[in-house]
């Protein structure tokens, strides 16, 4: 293994793997919802806190994912941060309503509920 120019991970596409890096290199790939959870899934697998921290930066600052999602990736990944602000974005009666009725609600920890 110290001779070969190749390692193979077992279980990681290269494309998604070159996402991976393209968001923590050079280049610094902006996240967006099409691939936050492939990177996720690798940066937490190689744990590779800048890409992580980018993670939950992107989350935090999205519409895109609902708050219900936000909050089980916070704790699934503990993302501190992105779980005190998906609880202060909860202004209003109607929003704590709404976030019971996502489709993720039932996967939050009683503790989070």
């Amino acid at each position: 293994e110290n001779n070969q120019d190749q390692i193979e991970i077992a279980d990681v596409k290269t494309k998604d793997f070159i996402e991976l890096l393209n968001v923590i290199y050079p280049t610094q790939k902006p996240i967006n919802v099409d691939i936050y959870m492939t990177v996720l899934s690798l940066a937490n697998r190689f744990n590779v806190e800048l890409a992580l921290d980018r993670i939950e930066h992107f989350l935090m600052n999205t519409q895109n994912v609902d708050t219900a999602k936000k909050m089980k990736l916070a704790e699934q990944y503990r993302f501190d941060l992105l779980m005190k602000h998906c609880f202060n974005s909860l202004k209003t009666p109607l929003d704590v309503k709404y976030l019971e009725y996502s489709a993720d609600f039932s996967k939050l920890s009683v503790t989070t509920k």
